[in-house]
């Protein structure tokens, strides 16, 4: 069903058919009114407000070649009547879902995994039944990874990759990449002058006026937009942008559309002051400075299973940890709210090096440059900032310098120390990750290898799930094509400067966001008390797992559930690894119930609405 956010009429009603070509799209074209100038040139018109018509009319066109045109996030299919084409699309990063099912004769496309589960079979032929996916079930337990690939958590339902179209004809299918690896930084320099330093200014101010450009096409919108508000960086960073655009005295031309421009006045929270997990007050800050009004939520966690219940059949596998759980309660609130729209600053982390770990790749990559002075300096500075103790900071540059067999050769004999001991038999399905091995700095290709596969995509897979079950479109701006390629491409030192990490967004921002904000030197994320509450229902995770299906299936030894179990203290990883143990058992229930789809806490209008255009 569709999800109106531009020209809620009938007008953009789905199915479209427009030239001989139908179209089901998911998502927002957020450029679709710069297309439609330029397709108007060439002589179509237009009898809707929608992106949806401007994607017709841009096929028809350009062919596939339309795709690449598109800045925004979605997930289509398109069947040209003429050519008898079935065409797949989804975009670059993997914002919006698209899911698969091939049989010889047959396929199943879908924007979330429980509606292929539902299909059945497919033909008289299909004799497929839904069983885990034990490569992605060994690495979810051993190393944590989600939507590493395009391989599910159910044998045989496949992710059409971001990027990529995949096209079904002349009973031929073929997958076709639309946009490839962008230019990674190779410039690890620590400090540059003359023209060099001139040019870091110039991509500053170049960077600064894309972001901006980011967030005004994010809020082309015919219905209220919300905003998340952690109190960090990035999601300060969007609100204090989205005021500042406007803000501004307004333009009446059509590129710059501000008829269909929205301002925030909503921001959501979550927290936990009673366990230690409260940002509010940077939360505040940012609201009061930008005139919003701040929603704050407070999730409890009376029975883990019970919670986790509805989160699951709304994210239809397992998923990484209870931040998903406060995310779903923020969107709860923000549909009790009547918005359809959220801005949120998914991305920021992995493109602008937020992460502490990262840190390590900075001076990994000075030590490759052969600088020993910056790298001694770096690492000075990066325990002067607080960011890390003086051993923490040695060890995480050894990491950044080890290749990626060695960690996983370490993990692995570490006893369960960096992640479950999983069976012999589950050890032998291998993994399903892939290596990234683009030139550039060793910051750098970690940065573009949690981008596409390790970091970014469960993320982008978690919000879209938990907004779409409340009918709200989630909007990243930090993930605008021409953002991406930019902040790849930016020197490290852009990034990670003298122990402060996202140097060029916290310039950028200098007299935007408030100043307490843009000083933070502690790195929260998106925090819950993950630990306390694992602590505290010890009892219902012991009943559940020992006797459950992860030990019957002999994926897990009751002596090792116990560990985890035992080991459930402050000051280590336990709660992560104990955590995945669990909502594997919870999924594995719901997969053995079909994973129903209707969510128990929605109107039954809502619950079916699967679509945003």
């Amino acid at each position: 069903r569709r999800l109106s956010i531009l020209d809620p009429t009938e007008a953009g009603a789905q199915p479209m058919e427009r030239h001989g070509v139908v179209l089901l799209h998911n998502g927002e074209v957020y450029n679709y009114l710069e297309l439609a100038d330029e397709l108007r040139a060439k002589g179509y018109t237009f009898s809707s407000g929608t992106d949806t018509e401007v994607i017709l009319a841009a096929y028809d066109a350009w062919g596939l070649d339309a795709f690449a045109r598109f800045n925004g996030m979605w997930a289509f299919v398109l069947w040209d009547r003429r050519r008898r084409r079935l065409v797949l699309s989804r975009d670059r990063l993997g914002v919006k879902p698209l899911y698969f099912r091939r049989t010889p004769r047959s396929i199943a496309v879908a924007s979330e995994i429980p509606a292929i589960l539902s299909a059945g079979p497919l033909d008289n032929h299909d004799s497929w039944r839904a069983e885990p996916d034990l490569t992605i079930v060994r690495d979810f337990l051993t190393r944590g990874l989600v939507d590493h690939s395009d391989r599910t958590f159910v044998s045989g339902i496949r992710s059409l990759p971001a990027a990529h179209s995949l096209v079904i004809e002349d009973g031929a299918q073929r997958l076709v990449r639309y946009w490839g690896p962008p230019t990674l930084s190779d410039d690890a320099r620590a400090r540059v002058g003359g023209a060099d330093a001139r040019r870091d200014e110039s991509l500053l101010e170049e960077f600064r006026a894309i972001f901006d450009d980011s967030v005004r096409l994010r809020l082309r919108s015919d219905v209220p937009i919300g905003t998340c508000l952690s109190g960090g960086l990035d999601s300060s960073s969007i609100v204090a942008t989205s005021t500042m655009i406007l803000r501004r005295p307004r333009r009446h031309d059509a590129a710059d559309a501000t008829d269909h421009e929205q301002r925030p006045h909503i921001a959501f929270h979550a927290r936990f002051p009673k366990l230690g997990v409260d940002e509010s007050r940077y939360a505040e800050i940012v609201a009061a400075s930008c005139g919003l009004e701040l929603v704050f939520r407070s999730p409890d966690l009376t029975s883990v299973f019970d919670a986790m219940s509805p989160i699951l059949r709304a994210q239809g596998e397992p998923f990484g940890g209870t931040s998903v759980m406060a995310q779903f309660a923020v969107m709860e609130a923000a549909h009790s709210r009547g918005l359809k729209v959220m801005l949120d600053g998914q991305g920021g982390d992995e493109l602008l090096a937020g992460y502490l770990p990262y840190l390590g790749y900075r001076t990994a990559s000075l030590v490759r440059s052969g600088s020993l002075r910056a790298v001694a300096g770096e690492l000075r500075d990066q325990v002067r900032w607080g960011s890390l103790d003086a051993s923490s900071a040695l060890v995480a540059t050894v990491r950044g310098l080890s290749p990626v067999g060695v960690v996983e050769t370490i993990r692995a004999r570490s006893g369960g120390r960096h992640g479950i001991r999983v069976s012999d038999e589950l050890n032998r399905h291998g993994t399903a990750a892939v290596e990234h091995h683009e030139p550039g700095t060793p910051l750098a290709r970690r940065l573009w290898q949690d981008v596409v596969s390790e970091s970014l995509p469960a993320l982008l897979r978690y919000e879209d799930r938990n907004s779409m079950a409340f009918s709200i479109e989630a909007r990243v701006p930090f993930l605008d094509v021409r953002l991406v390629e930019l902040t790849l491409r930016l020197p490290d030192r852009m990034k990670i400067t003298s122990g402060m990490t996202k140097a060029v967004l916290r310039r950028a921002m200098a007299g935007r966001v408030p100043a307490e904000v843009l000083d933070r030197r502690d790195k929260v994320g998106f925090a819950t008390p993950q630990l306390a509450w694992l602590s505290q229902a010890r009892p219902e995770l012991e009943r559940h797992l020992v006797a459950g299906q992860v030990v019957r299936r002999g994926w897990m030894t009751r002596q090792e559930i116990g560990r985890l179990l035992d080991q459930l203290t402050p000051g280590g990883r336990t709660h992560e690894q104990l955590w995945r143990a669990a909502v594997l058992e919870a999924w594995l229930d719901q997969l053995e119930l079909g994973l129903p789809r209707p969510m128990d806490r929605l109107p039954a209008r809502e619950a079916a609405t699967t679509v945003a255009s």
